[in-house]
């Protein structure tokens, strides 16, 4: 799957992960060996791993071009967010622990991660949005512009934003992939690691 996937001409591969260091440092190492050197993983552990399980997965990891790791542990464990932060070298993201702008101003005035994961159905739409990556800016931290299951109505929404906004290095819109149908008229079109926004009114996209 993942040679597959680096054929489309992505930037970058990303790994659900959150199980057992051993399982997890295992799937890196396979994937790494599959794909070559040229690209970087990027990980997604759903809080899936207390403190010394991700401590020992970004240790263990720590040469095979980790990216950044995503949300390791619990929402909630500010603590633990700064004790990886201080004893990897791996980036860290918070995604389920940011929500709105205080969540923001909490984890980076706190020292808690490099970047936050900013989502519109997650933050209620771009006010918030934009309210997150300025105070994450502030704060000398930088963003993503992530997704849901949704369709490429509110995706077209949010690579604007992403145009808009270049404190947000990273974009991982691809959930109307999983989609059986696409309901969306016009909007932004994907090709491998391409997103290519469109040039009518508004966000450019309507539902059929």
């Amino acid at each position: 799957m993942a040679l597959g996937i680096k054929a489309t001409g992505v930037p970058a591969i990303k790994v659900k992960l959150g199980t057992t260091a051993d399982e997890d440092v295992y799937r890196i190492e396979c994937i790494r060996k599959a794909i070559g050197d040229e690209l970087p993983i990027r990980v997604d552990a759903n809080q899936g791993w207390d403190v010394p399980t991700a401590l020992e997965f970004l240790r263990r990891c720590a040469s095979s071009g980790i990216e950044y790791c995503e949300q390791p542990i619990a929402h909630w464990n500010y603590d633990g967010f700064r004790r990886l932060r201080e004893q990897s070298s791996t980036p860290i993201m918070a995604d389920e622990s940011v929500f709105d702008h205080h969540d923001a101003f909490k984890l980076t005035a706190g020292g808690c991660c490099d970047y936050l994961n900013i989502k519109l159905a997650k933050s209620a739409g771009i006010h918030t949005a934009l309210r997150i990556n300025a105070i994450a800016e502030a704060c000398g931290a930088k963003c993503m512009l992530g997704c849901m299951l949704e369709t490429r109505l509110n995706l077209t929404a949010g690579a604007h934003l992403v145009s808009a906004r270049p404190n947000i290095c990273f974009v991982d819109l691809d959930s109307h992939l999983a989609l059986k149908e696409d309901p969306v008229i016009g909007g932004a079109r994907w090709d491998g690691g391409t997103i290519t926004l469109p040039d009518e009114p508004g966000i450019g996209a309507e539902v059929d």
